[in-house]
């Protein structure tokens, strides 16, 4: 018995000593080609394949790292998506170290709800999202700015950032069209350029992106039954 316990332990620590040499090998190989860090790796369901997180998009590599596939893996038997899944469950860690101090934030009622987004200023979509959270009347929002648009939205994420009042001048803006204006001596660059790293690492490829507290997210507009379901789920 103590020799089979023994077998065993040796075939347990074989096992870990091949997969932590196959995420090694794995980590050089993407962060040597594609000189982006790897965010996460984890053995995929599908044997002999890992999953790859890098600027938040999933990638499927063999052990050796010859090949990799970018995409999306589906559980045949469930319909289960495997990916989404594990995106939602690395996202939900970088929940809770979010940099909330570069976000703008707007407190309704109890504030219980929270959200978070990253908003274009000029973003239609983004707009009427504002809009719609105003009739939420328990909601935190705390919003990074993303102007991903071009030159003019990046004079009016800094004009936003450096008003006075930024909660104010993003609403009244997001809602009214209100030009922002920017209170002297303010520089907006490094809590841009901040965000703006932010998104690419979480593989944010337009916006609205909403994201909740489980983890879970959202590219791109959700209406407000939508978000009311999601804020549900939590409570």
């Amino acid at each position: 018995m103590k020799r089979f316990a023994l077998f065993l332990l040796l075939a347990v620590l074989a096992v870990a000593a091949s997969a932590q040499s196959g995420e090694a090998t794995i980590r050089k190989a993407f962060e040597d080609k594609l000189k982006a860090p790897v965010d996460q790796i984890n053995r995929s369901p599908m044997p002999g394949i890992y999953e790859v997180l890098v600027d938040g998009q999933t990638m499927y590599v063999d052990e050796k790292a010859s090949h990799f596939i970018l995409g999306t893996m589906v559980d045949l038997k469930t319909m289960n998506n495997v990916s989404a899944a594990s995106r939602s469950a690395w996202l939900q860690k970088q929940y809770a170290k979010l940099p909330l101090e570069l976000a703008i934030k707007v407190v309704r009622g109890s504030g219980k709800n929270v959200l978070v987004t990253f908003e274009d200023p000029n973003c239609g979509y983004c707009k009427r999202l504002a809009k719609d959270l105003q009739k939420f009347k328990d909601i935190t929002v705390y919003t990074f700015l993303l102007p991903v648009l071009g030159e003019n939205s990046e004079a009016k994420a800094r004009a936003i950032w450096c008003a006075a009042d930024r909660a104010k001048a993003w609403t009244d803006w997001m809602t009214n069209d209100v030009t922002p204006v920017a209170a002297a001596k303010c520089d907006a660059e490094s809590a841009l350029r901040k965000t703006m790293d932010l998104g690419q690492r979480f593989g944010i490829r337009g916006t609205p992106f909403l994201m909740f507290a489980n983890g879970d997210s959202a590219p791109g507009y959700l209406q407000p039954v939508e978000i009311e379901k999601r804020f549900k789920a939590l409570n």
